[in-house]
């Protein structure tokens, strides 16, 4: 499911998102994408293992699956608030390098 739904989803956010933008909001949105994704991950996978005995590896495997959000309701939000394009920008950003780092953790 992750290597047929995600590259669609990755390929569509990266092509509508400005590329100078982005790279100009480069630092807030690593920040936010790589080590609060595998924050979240590591917590849901322990939170698994020792709430509901989950064998380890497969807690972290559902915890990197999980973790990656999707922005489509809060950019939907931001564009009706009239939310600054910078914060758009990183939420877009930050959602696209989410799901790349899912994939490369999954």
């Amino acid at each position: 499911m992750v290597f047929l739904f995600l590259p669609v989803l990755i390929f569509e956010a990266a092509l509508g998102l400005n590329t100078r933008a982005f790279l100009r909001n480069l630092a807030p949105i690593l920040v936010l994408a790589i080590p609060a994704l595998l924050v979240s991950a590591v917590l849901v996978g322990i939170a698994l293992y020792l709430v509901l005995g989950t064998p380890l590896a497969a807690a972290l495997l559902v915890g990197a699956l999980i973790s990656a959000t999707d922005p489509v309701a809060v950019v939907a939000v931001f564009r009706e608030l009239g939310v600054p394009r910078r914060l758009l920008t990183i939420v877009k950003g930050e959602a696209l390098r989410n799901d790349g780092v899912a994939i490369v953790l999954f």
